[in-house]
């Protein structure tokens, strides 16, 4: 699956300059299943809820002061709920043996779609498909 918090910490790690303490995030780094079965219908449905997240990521990163997203403890309650949900979204990935690209070109489609109006978007867009 994008591991659409590692996006976000690279965002906020590129925020700070390096400086200071990078925010706290949990990604799977769970292998790769080693089974050539996907379940297909949970894929669709993991890519589905990934779009759904990042629209939501998006709109939740417009107007979050710098300083509220290089410190963790100061992210609004938003951002926290949308971790929550993109790990859940990791682990039903790496259980239905998603292909990581399918998920990746769902979120980047969702983005490119959004990213006109909004810096978020442009932002995370960025990190997901750079030089694109």
């Amino acid at each position: 699956m994008v591991a659409v918090f590692a996006s976000l910490a690279a965002t906020l790690a590129a925020c700070s300059g390096g400086g200071g303490e990078e925010p706290s995030t949990t990604v799977s780094t769970a292998p790769a299943p080693t089974t050539t079965t996907m379940d297909e219908r949970a894929c669709a449905l993991v890519a589905r809820d990934a779009v759904r997240l990042v629209e939501d990521l998006v709109r939740a990163l417009e107007g979050v002061p710098y300083e509220a997203l290089v410190d963790r403890e100061r992210w609004p309650a938003d951002l926290v709920r949308i971790e929550s949900r993109g790990e859940a979204l990791q682990r039903a990935s790496d259980e239905a043996g998603c292909d990581e690209g399918l998920i990746r070109g769902a979120v980047v489609g969702a983005v490119e779609r959004m990213e006109a109006g909004s810096r978020a978007g442009r932002m995370l867009l960025e990190l997901l498909a750079p030089g694109g």
